[in-house]
């Protein structure tokens, strides 16, 4: 079973037993154990990613265009992504992510960017964290984590 709350997403083996509308009782036969880094779950997937630059120090950066990458990393607090935009820490940026149940949309900042080879070719590796995300919006990135998180020494 894989269950979270706001500090981590948590696995243990178990059964539901019985569920109706408004309740569910379940049978849990291990401890708990916690998956979190740096305070959130990450999750190192691709997913789709649009990139608006609202507030940067480089002229022409912060405009109407809208770029394209693809996560490297997701997690409640936030992405890393790979980019050619030369972007700095504390550029604020808007994105949408394109999961799988939909296009969600966060504002976020440029917390890391670092210079590293990826395939031959030098690329900004992009630290964003999200400046708050509604609570729909959370659960969708936590669902999203959970289906794609695999359970160690699950049996098919």
């Amino acid at each position: 079973m894989k269950y979270w709350d706001e500090s981590a997403i948590y696995f243990c083996s178990g059964e539901v037993l019985r569920a109706t509308e408004t309740s569910l009782a379940i049978s849990v036969y291990s401890e708990p154990v916690a998956m979190q880094r740096r305070g959130v779950s990450r999750l190192s997937f691709a997913v789709p990613l649009s990139i608006k630059v609202t507030e940067t120090a480089h002229t022409g950066l912060a405009s109407q265009k809208v770029y394209q990458a693809e996560t490297r990393n997701i997690s409640p607090g936030g992405v890393r992504f790979d980019s050619d935009l030369p972007l700095k820490a504390d550029d604020v940026l808007e994105l949408q992510i394109d999961l799988p149940s939909g296009i969600i949309g966060a504002t976020g900042v440029v917390v890391s960017a670092d210079k590293v080879q990826r395939e031959g070719t030098e690329v900004n590796s992009l630290g964003v964290e999200f400046f708050t995300l509604p609570g729909d919006t959370r659960n969708a990135v936590m669902e999203f984590i959970l289906e794609n998180t695999p359970v160690l020494g699950a049996e098919d």
